[in-house]
């Protein structure tokens, strides 16, 4: 009998949708600053950019189930975290 992971289920797939708009908002308004001031600010332009692409690697992972964008996900959720501490 097949037994569903917890992964598969819909409050993770909730819970990583979250986590995603989460990093999208912040990283978004983020790279917006770096934007503006490209010249001087490569690497938060860089730094955002990757941010933002680990939130839409959480709507990725709702769809195709690929465990290693969770981990690039994690990264910057906790790049975040310790941005805001």
């Amino acid at each position: 009998m097949y037994k569903k992971n917890f992964m598969d289920g819909a409050v993770f797939a909730i819970f990583i949708a979250l986590i995603g708009v989460s990093l999208i908002w912040f990283y978004g308004s983020f790279f917006l600053g770096a934007l503006v001031n490209l010249p001087v600010s490569w690497f938060g332009f860089l730094y955002a950019s990757a941010g933002m692409a680990a939130g839409m690697g959480c709507f990725v992972y709702i769809e195709k189930r690929i465990k290693a964008l969770l981990v690039f996900a994690a990264i910057a959720f906790l790049a975040m975290i310790l941005m805001l501490i």
